[in-house]
């Protein structure tokens, strides 16, 4: 699962989203580090949604995991922490984000793209990588399918954008690394329908993630970025289930 990445130098997202011709103009924030640095779960990064009339971007930092729009921290006590969820939502796998209540009203109708550079994954099986958290690096920025919402502090009257990140089986050469999953990349065509076509059903859209055969096509450079700490090993997937995710990246 992608829990760590970087955004990639922000002239660079922005001449991306101009040359993919998704837009009229891009409604910028006050520019911020997060693009530069390290992105963990609970940080701001910058992601892009499409602006209430449908004719422009807005590059916005958020919150990176997902807080539903629907979440009440009073009735929740138990699963939260800082008014968060305590549970993962940094990543949503796409086989079954239509039957988790905490991305399953996003995924309907607030769509967005995570520029990213870099991201890292723990390498857990293989003979090349075992036993380190790996750097997996694009040679320039790429667009990642997310899910993002606004949620409403009742307390304070704050409002907090937040996001996740859509996942899906690796491709060829992740899968190699020892990495099980990874972001769902979009090329320029299925960029502008994931932020713009939302009148397709749930079901439909799953489907048209998981018949994207662009995370197929992308070669990243692949390095180790530290040792994982004792007992990595029990992350490790069975021999079969890794048998089929190389059926599946073939």
């Amino acid at each position: 699962m992608c829990a760590e990445f970087t955004a990639g130098p922000p002239l660079e997202i922005e001449d991306l989203l101009r040359a993919v011709g998704l837009f009229r103009k891009i409604l910028m924030k006050e520019p911020s580090q997060s693009q530069q640095h390290r992105i963990f779960p609970r940080t701001l990064a910058p992601i892009v949604i499409a602006s209430s009339d449908g004719r422009s971007l807005e590059l916005l930092e958020s919150e990176f995991s997902l807080i539903p729009s629907w979440w009440n921290p009073e009735k929740a006590k138990a699963k939260t922490k800082n008014n968060r969820p305590v549970f993962a939502t940094h990543n949503a796998r796409i086989e079954s984000i239509i039957e988790k209540p905490a991305f399953r009203d996003s995924f309907k109708k607030y769509h967005c793209l995570v520029p990213i550079q870099k991201f890292f994954e723990s390498s857990v099986f293989g003979d090349t990588f075992a036993g380190h958290r790996i750097s997996i690096q694009s040679q320039q920025v790429l667009l990642a399918a997310g899910c993002y919402s606004e949620w409403l502090n009742k307390t304070t009257g704050e409002i907090i954008n937040s996001f996740t990140i859509i996942t899906s089986n690796p491709n060829k050469q992740i899968l190699s690394a020892g990495h099980d999953r990874m972001p769902i990349f979009l090329d320029v065509n299925s960029a502008g329908d994931w932020l713009y076509n939302l009148k397709k059903t749930p079901l439909q859209m799953k489907e048209s993630l998981l018949e994207s055969n662009f995370n197929k096509k992308l070669r990243f450079e692949i390095a180790i970025d530290r040792l994982l700490k004792a007992g990595w090993e029990k992350n490790a997937p069975l021999d079969k289930d890794i048998e089929e995710l190389q059926r599946l990246a073939t």
